[in-house]
């Protein structure tokens, strides 16, 4: 009879054992959540991860390391774009903000973040260098569509630029 007090004494004493705190109810015990009010996964400590879609503009126009991936709650991702040949960063759109190649986002959610290239225009005439036809346009002059500017065209050819010949035909 004592063997069965003993018994059923043992049987409720370790059924009445109480299991550790998951407030969040993920699986992952308090103790060992990092996000304990996020519901997360083991493979993030007991935090949630998040999508960086990346996207760039145009997509030619170079590329961004590092790409789309899923981050972890509350880290900083830092982006680096790098233009392709022809092209120039421009700004960073979405998610992030400024004119620099590089970017931080602090992944607190899903974030899309694009990355803006244009194409160089080495002399600033406003005429990309792919179709300028006068690459070295003097500063301040104005321009036509081939980005030439009067002081670098002859349109007559008698060897006298247009903004000087008193006789242009």
């Amino acid at each position: 009879m004592l063997k069965r007090i003993v018994i059923v004494f043992l049987i409720l004493f370790i059924s009445c054992k109480k299991e550790p705190p998951d407030s969040d109810g993920d699986g992952i015990i308090d103790s060992e959540d990092q996000c304990p009010e996020l519901v997360g996964t083991a493979a993030y400590q007991g935090c949630p991860s998040y999508t960086l879609t990346v996207n760039i503009n145009p997509s030619e126009g170079g590329s961004v390391s590092p790409t789309t991936g899923l981050h972890k709650h509350g880290t900083t991702v830092s982006l680096t774009a790098t233009p392709a040949g022809e092209y120039v960063f421009s700004t960073w759109s979405g998610d992030a903000t400024g004119s620099t190649l590089t970017a931080s986002v602090n992944m607190m959610s899903n974030k899309s973040v694009i990355a803006n290239f244009v194409k160089k225009d080495t002399d600033g005439d406003g005429v990309t260098d792919d179709i300028d036809k006068c690459p070295e346009t003097p500063s301040g002059q104005d321009v036509d569509q081939d980005g030439c500017s009067d002081s670098q065209k002859d349109t007559d050819g008698d060897g006298v630029t247009d903004d000087i010949d008193k006789c242009p035909e």
